[in-house]
């Protein structure tokens, strides 16, 4: 079974929804969308290597 095959049958559309308008909300420097990358030094990494 293709993929888009599939995802009609499990009662998904069979791809994405091209036909939605573009949002106009932008972030306060106009930018449209933000990526987030999470970092490995997070507070816990931190207390652990001050009490090794």
């Amino acid at each position: 079974m293709e993929t888009r095959s599939f995802l009609v049958a499990v009662g998904l559309p069979p791809g994405d929804p091209l036909g939605l308008p573009t949002s106009k909300k932008r972030f306060t420097d106009g930018a449209q969308y933000r990526v987030e990358i999470p970092s490995t030094e997070g507070p816990r990494i931190d207390v652990a290597w001050r009490y090794e």
